[in-house]
């Protein structure tokens, strides 16, 4: 069963060790990252477990600004401490597009982290 919050939806799938991750609103950086924290807290949640991050259900896109605040509360939080690999998913021309922005300003290497714009690229890319 999916947990659910303003800014996210989560499913953690034990036997494939993926976390799946709906993005539902991005315009609070710090709620969100509450709320990534949440689910790292959650006793089924492992550290080396990849995670796909879709973004098709964000009610608008992130501007510039926003973005690059990402980056740099997540640096600190969220990618920083990652072992597994993350894909985000962005199927719309614009969310791509910050999403590989995110992917930049991240400093993490595409090894780890990388957008895609299908979730078939993105298992893929996890499966390699």
């Amino acid at each position: 069963m999916p947990d659910r919050s303003p800014a996210l939806m989560y499913t953690i799938d034990d036997e494939q060790g993926v976390v799946f991750v709906e993005l539902l609103e991005l315009s609070d950086p710090r709620a969100v990252i509450r709320c990534i924290t949440d689910l790292r807290r959650d006793p089924r949640f492992h550290v080396t477990y990849d995670i796909v991050v879709d973004c098709s259900h964000l009610a608008r896109v992130p501007d510039r600004r926003l973005i690059e605040r990402y980056a740099r509360l997540s640096r600190k939080t969220v990618v920083g401490e990652r072992r597994g690999r993350i894909a985000i998913c962005a199927s719309s021309g614009r969310t791509y597009g910050m999403a590989r922005f995110f992917e930049m300003l991240s400093g993490v290497s595409s090894e780890y982290l990388c957008a895609f714009r299908t979730e078939q690229q993105a298992a893929a890319w996890l499966c390699a």
